[in-house]
C-alpha cells in the first residue's frame, strides 16, 4: 500500500481509529469500512483499512495512502490533480435484483409508491444489508463501493435516517404494502403463515413511540415492540405490521 508522503490531508472526523506503532513509527490512521453485528458475540466487529500515516507534528493531519485515494476519490483529485483509478464494479447482486423485479415487480412498486430516487436508495440499502448481514447504514457507502448500485451515488447514513424517519410517509407505506400484497395475490398466493415475535427496545432503536413494558427477552424491565410477518407457505414475504 503506497504512502504519499508529499501530500498532507486532514484526518477524517468519522469512522476513524488511530493505531499507535512501536519504534517511533508514525501512527496508522484506519478507516472503518463496515461494522457488521456479530449476533453470537453480541457486538459489532469492524473491518478497517489504513488510509494514512499520522503526521509527527500534528494530531489532525496525515499522509494519505493509496486506499485514501480509493475511498475519497473526489478529495484525492482536489489535492493531487490526479483522477483516482475507476473501481471495478461487481454486477452480480444488481443483476439478481433486476431478475427479482422482472419476476415480482418489486422495484416497479417501490417506484410508484416512493418515487424513483427514493426507490433506488431503498434498493441499495436492501442490497447492502443482504451483503453484510446487517441493517447498519453508517458504512453502507464503503460496503457498496465495488457494487453496481441503483442510485447515482451511495447515500450517507444521515440520508437513510431522514428517509426512514421523515421522508417516507405512512400513506406511502400503506400504498406499497397494498400494491405488493395484491401483486402476490395475482401471482397465485392464496394463503399465508403468520409469524409473530417481539423485540427489546434496548438496542440502538431507543425511544420508539409504540414500545411498552412487557416480558422482554433479556429479562430486563424495559420496553418492547411486537411485530407480525405474513409469508407464503414457500417463504415469500407478503406483508408485516409493528404494534404495541
Amino acid at each position: 500500500m503506497a504512502v504519499y508522503r508529499n501530500f498532507v490531508v486532514d484526518i477524517p472526523k468519522r469512522h476513524v481509529t488511530i493505531e499507535k506503532q512501536s519504534g517511533g513509527k508514525p501512527a496508522l490512521v484506519k478507516y472503518v469500512l463496515e461494522a457488521p453485528y456479530d449476533r453470537q458475540k453480541g457486538y459489532a466487529r469492524p473491518r478497517r483499512t489504513t488510509i494514512g500515516h499520522q503526521c509527527v507534528d500534528s494530531k489532525i493531519r496525515m499522509h494519505p495512502t493509496s486506499q485514501y485515494a480509493n475511498i475519497f476519490p473526489s478529495l484525492w483529485e482536489q489535492i493531487s490533480n490526479q483522477t483516482a483509478k475507476p473501481a471495478v464494479k461487481k454486477f452480480g447482486l444488481y443483476a439478481a435484483c433486476q431478475a427479482i423485479n422482472s419476476a415480482t415487480g418489486i422495484k416497479d412498486i417501490l417506484d410508484r409508491s416512493y418515487g424513483v430516487d427514493r426507490a433506488n436508495a431503498i434498493m441499495d440499502y436492501a442490497v447492502g444489508s443482504l451483503l453484510s448481514h446487517s441493517n447498519e447504514a453508517s458504512c453502507l457507502s464503503n460496503r457498496m463501493d465495488h457494487e453496481m448500485v441503483y442510485s447515482k451515488e451511495m447515500h450517507s447514513d444521515s440520508y437513510y435516517s431522514r428517509l426512514f424517519e421523515e421522508a417516507m410517509t405512512y400513506e406511502q407505506e400503506l400504498q406499497f404494502r397494498r400494491s405488493w400484497a395484491l401483486s402476490c395475490k395475482k401471482a397465485g398466493v392464496d394463503s399465508v403463515w403468520l409469524c409473530i415475535d417481539g423485540s427489546n427496545d434496548d438496542c440502538q432503536s431507543t425511544g420508539v413511540e409504540i414500545a411498552e413494558k412487557a416480558h422482554a427477552k433479556s429479562g430486563k424491565n424495559i420496553n418492547i415492540v411486537s411485530f407480525t410477518y405474513a409469508v407464503s407457505p414457500q417463504g415469500l414475504p407478503i406483508t408485516y405490521d409493528v404494534y404495541r
